[in-house]
């Protein structure tokens, strides 16, 4: 070591902002999430907030991600992630990755001079158009707003106590795989039957191929499930993906009885389901100025670029189209025509899918926040309640008057996130006990309500009759396990329960061969 003291050995040696953006960290989706958020000026506080996890959490992985980077406070990494995300970073190292290391030079010189061409041929185009008259801007007619003009003022909501999730209920929801803040997102079903058990599933291990989870949309009513997993790499969409990474999404139109599987972009989030397609955002920018653009799966048609810091976040999809979050609280079609008016909500409500349902929060000079909640569909502006701790968010509507909010509900332990159920007719709301288990963050996608059961029996299939008699013919057949839909309106006859597949196939079954 010559005369280097053991102490100058064991100092680590600065780190460059050169250095950091180009070594790869192969950051988690979650140390992504708080970078991006770091990059925006939020707090830990208000990182744990938009995560739904705790403050310890939210410090734990601050820290990991300082050390990291080897970066002497937040500011350096928030510093990193923006200059990390810029266009001329991403478009090196994606352009290093195409050509090679040993050919960069020539090929930077090649890119270098077809440049200056296409800068020259865009002069020229400009200056041949600077005199052309730009068009006027097309007339937009104004459409009437849906939502009710008498809505009352909001009430106070009331905490209740804990709930089971009622029969006959199913729930669609995010929950972490291993049971802590930086677990795997998996897709889960759950749902009680008319006898009162509680069934679980994955939806994620019905998937052909695993795969780090990446985004879903789920409309629970006709059985439509997306799921995008990442099956290399890192896929987004919180900052750039590698250019090694793959992305795939997997429809299933029949409640995740089969599934194709399509090559997906990567970079890019599901919005939800329009009346025959897919929304989705493709980021093209990252950072505080995110760009992107909405299109349609499986036609590609694109509907609306996404400029300004706009995210896939302040896209729903409504009434079986898209919308676009005004700066009013609104909701405006992709053409920038109104469709929903801003509910009686302080601030910029958040919209959730096809539901009318928002949420909004105000800062009192107390300190304390007050969440607002709004459901459109009965004509009620809804519920409000000032709380420092308590998160919520309506995301599915069970009825007129019931819906399924996430939230965190403090207790004398922790302040875990999970899923509740709002009453608007008597302003309370209530943790679903049955869904919080351990310390899984859950996060509800999906809803549905009516009698439900589950293909039971010997064999892998089980026959759906046209009429309720044994010699009937067959016109379908469920599948072990399947979940199918019981007509709420009939009776069992002869020893058989009159049951509808997610696929549409209407018949009976074996009232042996179904658990319900």
């Amino acid at each position: 070591m010559g005369s280097r003291t053991l102490d100058a050995v064991l100092e680590p040696r600065p780190v460059s902002m050169k250095d950091r953006l180009a070594t790869d960290y192969h950051w988690s989706m979650r140390q992504r999430e708080v970078l991006s958020l770091l990059a925006k000026g939020k707090s830990n506080q208000e990182v744990a907030d938009v995560l739904g996890i705790s403050l310890d959490g939210a410090k734990w992985h601050v820290s990991q991600i300082l050390g990291e980077l080897q970066a002497a406070d937040r500011q350096e990494a928030a510093d990193y992630w923006r200059r990390y995300t810029g266009l001329t970073p991403r478009f090196g190292r994606t352009f290093r990755a195409l050509v090679g290391a040993t050919d960069f030079k020539a090929a930077f010189a090649v890119v270098s001079i077809g440049g200056v061409v296409l800068f020259g041929v865009l002069l020229v185009g400009l200056a041949s158009n600077s005199n052309e008259a730009s068009p006027p801007p097309p007339t937009v007619a104004p459409t009437e707003s849906i939502v009710p003009t008498n809505t009352p003022l909001p009430r106070q909501i009331e905490l209740a106590s804990p709930v089971e999730l009622p029969p006959n209920t199913l729930v669609y929801y995010l929950g972490s795989g291993r049971g802590n803040d930086d677990g795997q997102n998996e897709l889960f079903r759950a749902y009680r039957l008319s006898s009162g058990r509680l069934v679980v599933q994955s939806i994620s291990a019905m998937l052909p191929t695993s795969g780090q989870f990446v985004s879903a949309a789920v409309d629970a009513p006709s059985g439509r499930i997306a799921v995008v997993v990442c099956l290399e790499g890192y896929c987004g969409p919180y900052g750039p993906a590698e250019p090694r990474s793959i992305a795939r999404l997997w429809l299933s139109p029949d409640g995740g009885v089969t599934w194709t599987g399509n090559d997906f972009p990567v970079d890019s989030s599901l919005i939800g389901f329009t009346a025959a397609e897919l929304a989705v955002y493709t980021a093209v920018q990252h950072g505080p100025e995110a760009e992107g653009r909405v299109w349609l799966f499986p036609s590609e048609n694109e509907l609306v670029a996404a400029e300004g810091g706009v995210l896939a976040g302040d896209f729903v999809t409504y009434d079986g189209q898209v919308l676009r979050l005004a700066s009013d609280g609104g909701l405006d079609d992709v053409d920038g025509m109104r469709v929903v008016a801003p509910p009686l909500l302080p601030g910029k409500p958040h919209w959730q899918s096809e539901d009318g349902l928002a949420s909004s929060r105000e800062q009192l000079a107390s300190g304390e926040l007050r969440w607002w909640a709004a459901l459109l569909s009965n004509g009620a502006s809804g519920v409000t309640w000032p709380s420092n701790s308590l998160a919520v968010d309506p995301v599915r509507l069970l009825s007129s008057d019931i819906s399924l909010v996430n939230l965190r509900m403090p207790t004398a332990d922790d302040d875990r996130p999970s899923i509740g159920l709002i009453d608007f007719s008597t302003g309370t709301v209530a943790e679903i006990t049955s869904l919080s288990k351990g310390d899984m963050a859950l996060w509800a996608v999906g809803a549905f309500v009516g009698r439900l059961g589950g293909i039971t029996g010997s064999s892998k299939c089980v026959d759906i009759l046209a009429v309720p008699a044994p010699s009937a013919t067959s016109v379908g057949c469920a599948s072990k396990g399947e979940l199918v839909q019981i007509d709420p309106d009939a009776s069992p006859r002869g020893g058989f329960v009159p049951v509808r597949t997610w696929a549409g196939v209407t018949g009976w079954v074996l009232e042996t061969s179904l658990d319900w």
